[in-house]
């Protein structure tokens, strides 16, 4: 084998992606990386605004709008809601939306954490 100068793989922090990723194939057997990443940042700051939420995804407003659609009670036109986010209109500008997990993607997403720890 060819050292690549990369750092060996960790085992032990494999296992816990793996597990953290099984969690989200068993909610839904088609989620992609782009949903379980907009959750993680979902779930790093509650609240989030929709437009600093889209621009840290680095998706077009339309990609993010529909990966959000899905992971709310929304969904698609061929994908159901997975209920996992909410978005609300900001009280102090009636023209932006809070994007929050619901109490289901809150438990998630502490079952995730614990996943990788």
């Amino acid at each position: 084998m060819t050292d690549t100068g990369a750092a060996p793989l960790h085992p032990l922090a494999a296992r816990r992606l793996i597990r953290c990723l099984s969690r989200m194939r068993d909610l839904h057997p088609d989620m992609t990386v782009m949903q379980v990443l907009t959750l993680a940042l979902i779930a790093e700051s509650p609240g989030i605004l929709q437009r600093d939420l889209y621009r840290q995804l680095g998706a077009t407003d339309s990609a993010a709008a529909r990966i959000v659609a899905i992971l709310s009670d929304v969904g698609s036109r061929n994908t159901p809601g997975m209920g996992l986010v909410s978005m609300r209109v900001n009280p102090q500008d009636r023209r932006e939306r809070l994007v929050e997990l619901t109490s289901k993607g809150r438990r998630l997403w502490d079952d995730v954490s614990r996943d990788l720890i």
